[in-house]
């Protein structure tokens, strides 16, 4: 895409200097049109191709942006609605028989 835009400046740039520079003296032979107009459709069509390849890439990031986001909602087995079982909560250290925290058996 990066050298889309690099040739659109290019093929800006020297079709102008070629429509005021050589006003009569680059014409294409037998249509009496100066090349510079060529040189001008050419940055045309390397901005336009520029703007559908980043087209292409918006579009493409916003699909997996999309399904992964699918696939997150089909693969999650907590709801949104879904409170956490107290019992399945295992932060705090599990308490001994005496009221003390656990301890390490070797």
């Amino acid at each position: 895409m990066v050298i889309n835009l690099i040739l659109v400046g290019f093929w800006f740039f020297v079709g102008l200097a070629m429509l005021i520079v050589w006003k009569d003296e680059l014409v294409i032979r037998g249509t009496g049109i100066n090349a510079g107009w060529l040189m001008l459709f050419l940055a045309f069509y390397n901005a336009v191709r520029a703007w559908s390849q980043w087209s292409v890439a918006r579009d493409r990031e916003l699909m997996e942006e999309q399904s992964l986001r699918r696939q997150r909602g089909r693969y999650s087995t907590l709801k949104p609605q879904d409170e956490i079982d107290p019992n399945f909560v295992f932060e705090d250290q599990p308490q001994g028989d005496n009221g003390q925290e656990g301890e390490k058996r070797s």
